[in-house]
C-alpha cells in the first residue's frame, strides 16, 4: 500500500476576526477516502471551532488564548466536509485540510495525540518541540504538526523530514510527513520573532480492513448470505434408522462403552500486561545558548535513572556506547537533557559529569545531568555585595536569580512563576557567595519556603511547604511493596554551642529532654 497526501488547496484556509464567522468546506476527489482538517486559533474567547457532522476530534491543545485543533473523518468522493467557527472580538481562526489516497478498503486509526508544548501563558519562544511519545509508526503513516504562535512570525522551519509548510496570515501553520520509520514521530518547529506557542502532532495509519477475499473474489466483509446444498444423508444403521436421527443407543453386554467426550479446551492463563509509561529523552543546546532547543532523541541510552528530591535539585543519569552517533551532538557542560513522560516534560538539566570506561572491546560513557536549581551552585554573587532590607523573601529569591541571569552570557531564560509574598527579610550576601547556598539558607528558616526551577525554567515558590493532602495513604503491603530507610545520628543533636568573634559571648542551648535523650 502506498499512501499519497493531497493538500486540497494551497493553503486552502480561511481566517476571520472581529466577530466574523470563518468556515471551510471541501469535497474529496475521486479515489481519495479520508479528509483530515486542522485549525489554529488566536482569540480572546474560549470557544472552540465547530466541525461538521461526522467529524471526530483527533486532538486539542489550549495554551492560554492560543489553541490548536485537529479533526478527521472518512469521506468518499463527492461528500462535502466542513468546519466553521464564529470568532470572538479580535480573534483569528485558520483552517487547513488534507486528503489521503491509497487507503481504500482500510480503516482510519488514530495512533496517538501528543507533543503538547508545556510552557505557560505569557512565555515567549522561538521554537516548539512536538513528539508522539510511545507511538510505533509503520510505513505510510500520515503525520501532521499544527502550530499556533499567537501572532505573526516568519522564517518557519521544521525538522525530521516534516515539510509542505502551509500557513495563513503568518500566524497559523501546519507541516506534514509520511513516516515509514520506527522512530517516534517528532519535529521541532522554529521561527523568528518570539511569540506564544501552542501546537500538537497527530498521526493516521491505514490498517487492514477485513479478512482476505473468498474464493469467488468477493471480500468476506461484503458477503451477506450463503447458499449451501443440503449435506448428503448418512447411510442407515443396521436397524434402518439414519445415524443423524439417532438420539440414543442400546449396547449388548460385552459391547465396548461409547468413547469419552473430548477434554475441554485449555484455559488461557497468560497474564494481561498493561503497558507502562513512555519516557522520551532528548538532547540539544543548553539554556543561554542562542539556539537552545531539544534536537536529538536518545534511543540507545541505557541505565536511565531520574532522581527528584522534595527540597533539593533533581539529577538524571544514563549510559551510552561511546561509539554511538547519538552522542555526536552531546557536549558536556554545553548540552541540555529534556525528559518527557507520556508527552509531559518532567526534567530539564545541563549534562555535566562524564565517566568513560574504555577497554579493548568497548567504550561506555556515563553522563549525569543536573536541573537548573542545582546549576545555581555554579553561580555566585558578583564583586558588589547583595543587600535587601524589609523585602519579601520570595522577592529576594527572585532577585538572586535575576542577579546571575544579568551577567554576560548568563541568561538561562528562567521566568518568575509562583512567588507568594511571605515574610519580610533583611539579607546581605558578600561577593562570591554561592547563589544556591544563599537561596537554601533563605528558605530553611522559620516561616521559610520550598522552591524549584521547573523543567520549563520557571521559579516556583511555596510557603511554607509544597504539596497538598490528596487522601492517598502509602501503606506497606498496599501501595508500597518495599522501602529502604536510613537513620543517621549526624543529622540530629540535643546540645548546640555557638561561637562568634572575640567580641561576642559564646552561647549554648540544650533540648528540654536532654536528660533522657
Amino acid at each position: 500500500m502506498t499512501v499519497a497526501i493531497v493538500q486540497t488547496a494551497t493553503p486552502n484556509a480561511v481566517s476571520g476576526s472581529g466577530g466574523a464567522a470563518a468556515s471551510f468546506a471541501s469535497a474529496p476527489t475521486a479515489g481519495n477516502k479520508i479528509v483530515m482538517v486542522a485549525a489554529v486559533q488566536d482569540s480572546t474567547t474560549s470557544n472552540a471551532p465547530t466541525p461538521a457532522s461526522g467529524f471526530v476530534q483527533s486532538g486539542e491543545v489550549v495554551d492560554g488564548t492560543r489553541r490548536a485543533y485537529a479533526w478527521h473523518k472518512e469521506a468518499g468522493s463527492g461528500e462535502t466536509t466542513s468546519v466553521a467557527y464564529l470568532n470572538g472580538p479580535g480573534g483569528v481562526t485558520q483552517f487547513f485540510a488534507w486528503e489521503v489516497s491509497g487507503l481504500a478498503d482500510t480503516d482510519l486509526v488514530i495512533d496517538l495525540v501528543g507533543g503538547v508544548d508545556g510552557r505557560s501563558t505569557g512565555a515567549f519562544a522561538t521554537s516548539l518541540y512536538l513528539s508522539l511519545s510511545g507511538d510505533s509508526p509503520t510505513a505510510d503513516m500520515f503525520c501532521v504538526a499544527v502550530l499556533s504562535p499567537g501572532n505573526t512570525i516568519a522564517s518557519l522551519s521544521a525538522s525530521n523530514g516534516f515539510g509542505g509548510i502551509v500557513s495563513v496570515s503568518d500566524r497559523g501553520f501546519a507541516v506534514t510527513r509520511v513516516d515509514s520509520t520506527v522512530v517516534t514521530p517528532s519535529t521541532t518547529m522554529s521561527w523568528s520573532t518570539a511569540r506564544f506557542a501552542a501546537g500538537l502532532l497527530v498521526s493516521f495509519r491505514g490498517a487492514a480492513g477485513g479478512p482476505p477475499p473468498s474464493g469467488d473474489g468477493v471480500p468476506f466483509d461484503e458477503v451477506t448470505s450463503w447458499d449451501f446444498d443440503p449435506p448428503p444423508s448418512l447411510p442407515p444403521a443396521a436397524d434402518g434408522v439414519p445415524f443423524d436421527e439417532v438420539t440414543s443407543w442400546d449396547f449388548e453386554a460385552g459391547d465396548p462403552p461409547p468413547p469419552s467426550p473430548p477434554p475441554p479446551p485449555p484455559v488461557d492463563i497468560t497474564p494481561v500486561v498493561t503497558p507502562g509509561a513512555v519516557w522520551t529523552w532528548v538532547i540539544g543546546p543548553g539554556a543561554s545558548q542562542a539556539s537552545s532547543r531539544p534536537l536529538r532523541e536518545l534511543t540507545e541510552a541505557k541505565g536511565r535513572t531520574l532522581t527528584w528530591r522534595v527540597d533539593g535539585h533533581a539529577v538524571a543519569q544514563f549510559t551510552i556506547d561511546g561509539r554511538s552517533d547519538e552522542i555526536d551532538d552531546l557536549n558536556p557542560l554545553e548540552t541540555d537533557l529534556w525528559v518527557w513522560r507520556d508527552g509531559v516534560l518532567m526534567f530539564r538539566g545541563r549534562i555535566g559529569p562524564e565517566n568513560d570506561q574504555i577497554d579493548q572491546t568497548r567504550h561506555l560513557c556515563q553522563f549525569t545531568a543536573t536541573d537548573y536549581r542545582g546549576m545555581l551552585k555554579h553561580r555566585t554573587v558578583g564583586i558588589v555585595p547583595f543587600t535587601r532590607t524589609a523585602t519579601a523573601q520570595a522577592t529576594i529569591a527572585w532577585d538572586l536569580v535575576q542577579l546571575t541571569q544579568a551577567t554576560t552570557g548568563g541568561n538561562w531564560g528562567v521566568t518568575r512563576g509562583l512567588t507568594p509574598v511571605g515574610t519580610l527579610r533583611d539579607r546581605e550576601y558578600p561577593p562570591g557567595k554561592q547563589i544556591l547556598e544563599a537561596l537554601e539558607q533563605l528558605a530553611n528558616v522559620d516561616g521559610g519556603f520550598e522552591w524549584e526551577i521547573s523543567p520549563d525554567l520557571v521559579l516556583n515558590i511555596w510557603t511554607p511547604t509544597r504539596g497538598a493532602d490528596n487522601g492517598v495513604i502509602l501503606d506497606r503491603g498496599g501501595l508500597i511493596s518495599a522501602l529502604d530507610r536510613n537513620l543517621s545520628p549526624a543529622d540530629y543533636g540535643n546540645h548546640v554551642i555557638a561561637l562568634g568573634s572575640d567580641s561576642t559571648t559564646p552561647q549554648q542551648r540544650s533540648s528540654a529532654t536532654i536528660a533522657t535523650d
